[in-house]
């Protein structure tokens, strides 16, 4: 899918929610494993997250929960994941 100009200048001129937006990407190659590459990107974004104080204690705490979802997410055969939460 191709991003075209219009949608990058709505990027930037978006403004700021008060609900976090975390984005992670993960790009698995075998014979890496994509439940444990994934496990791993959401540990180091929860600690960097947790030294931020942009993010309120709430906060927090719902990103955590979002990531500790996809603890016991079965990745068998996934080369992706895409997740919106609101």
């Amino acid at each position: 899918m191709a991003i075209d100009y219009s949608q990058i200048e709505g990027l930037i001129r978006h403004q700021r929610s008060p609900h976090p937006v975390v984005s992670l990407y993960l790009n698995v190659t075998p014979p890496r494993d994509f439940t444990t590459e994934l496990n791993s990107l959401a540990h180091t974004a929860s600690v960097e997250l947790g030294q931020r104080e942009d993010y309120s204690e709430d906060q927090l705490r719902d990103i955590n929960h979002v990531f500790a979802e996809h603890e016991d997410f079965d990745a068998h055969g996934v080369g992706a994941l895409l997740r919106f939460t609101i």
